[in-house]
């Protein structure tokens, strides 16, 4: 489920946190780094509302330009 404030939609350029509404977890970035840097990240649940490793931009396609709205 969605939930935006009175007219804010998530579009192309948005900030958003991804919850899980059932455990009460967000998606959480790790800067962890693996062996000879693959560019894979860790990610997990976190409780805690004001992690700033939560938030999650929405872009366009590789190569292509995000347009926004």
């Amino acid at each position: 489920m969605l939930t935006g404030v009175g007219d804010n939609f998530i579009t192309c350029g948005s900030l958003v946190k991804l919850v899980n509404s059932q455990l009460k977890v967000r998606l959480h970035s790790h800067s962890y780094k693996y062996g000879t840097g693959s560019g894979q990240q860790s990610v997990t649940g976190i409780e805690d509302k004001g992690d700033h490793n939560s938030y999650w931009m929405v872009k366009n396609e590789t190569g292509k330009a995000c347009q926004r709205g």
